[in-house]
């Protein structure tokens, strides 16, 4: 095509420019991304370690019930996360 090499370089230019551009943002989103991963984590490792001594006692005399949802896997992992604790197996019933 006649004048397609005029087009050509100012075209690539400008391509290449927005490619730099994504690139570092999507470099900053990683960064933010790593920065609360790592909260949440520290987060959950205080929850673990003071929600036994935040409600140590607190139930005692009294009666409860638990309920727990699990946390749906993410997009690069199937398995569950949470903690390790397992739902209790069905108890088989009892002959009256």
């Amino acid at each position: 095509m006649l004048g397609s090499g005029l087009l050509s370089g100012p075209l690539m230019g400008g391509l290449q420019s927005d490619k730099q551009e994504l690139r570092a943002q999507i470099d900053t989103l990683h960064q933010q991304q790593n920065a609360l991963g790592e909260r949440l984590s520290n987060a959950n490792d205080f929850d673990a370690a003071m929600a036994p001594r935040i409600v140590r006692d607190a139930l005692q005399g009294k009666s409860a019930v638990v309920f727990r949802t699990p946390t749906p896997p993410t997009k690069t992992s199937t398995r569950w996360r949470g903690s390790s604790a397992r739902p209790a197996e069905p108890s088989p019933e009892r002959s009256r």
